[in-house]
Parts: structure tokens; C-alpha cells; sequence
């Protein structure tokens, strides 16, 4: 199965040497019949520990979905940005 996803990110608040908020996007815009909705929008804060806060809303209609599917790939998603920020290598998926 092929699609695209377009991602957009933007500054929402702060300086790119200093971001207080960072708002992404990712769309399904091209491919596959059997995906109709595949959509989600990340809000990223940074809190007064120097830690963060990360919001997620996605909306998924396809073929063989259900909420264990996106509760898994949410899981792999944070999992992947703990990586990232601890320099760590990304964890492999089968």
C-alpha cells in the first residue's frame, strides 16, 4: 500500500533559539483508497523544567482500523521522540 503524508510545522511562540511552542500537522494527501482520513495535529511546549508537553489529535478512517492500532503507533511516536532527545538510535520496527 502507497500514500503520501505532507507534514507543516510552524513556530508558534518563542524564537527558533528559544521555541516556547512548536505546532505540527500531517495529512494523507495522495495514495491509497483504503486510508479516506489520516490527520493529525502535534502541539509541542516547553514547560519551566525544561521539559515538554506534547498534544496529539489524529483522526484515522481506514480499512482495518481501530483504537488498539492507534494507541500502538502513539506509543511508537513517543517512543521515537525519547530517542531523539536522549541521542539515542530510533527503535526498529518489524
Amino acid at each position: 500500500m502507497e500514500f503520501d503524508v505532507t507534514w507543516k510545522h510552524a513556530l508558534a511562540k518563542g524564537s527558533n533559539d528559544s521555541p516556547e511552542i512548536i505546532a505540527s500537522r500531517f495529512a494523507k494527501t495522495n495514495g491509497s483508497s483504503v486510508i479516506h482520513i489520516l490527520e493529525c495535529s502535534i502541539i509541542v511546549t516547553r514547560l519551566a523544567d525544561d521539559s515538554a508537553q506534547i498534544e496529539l489529535e489524529e483522526h484515522v478512517n481506514a480499512f482495518a482500523s481501530g483504537s488498539d492500532k492507534v494507541v500502538q503507533y502513539l506509543k511508537d511516536f513517543h517512543a521515537n521522540i525519547v530517542a531523539y532527545v536522549h541521542n539515542q538510535p530510533l527503535p526498529k520496527y518489524h
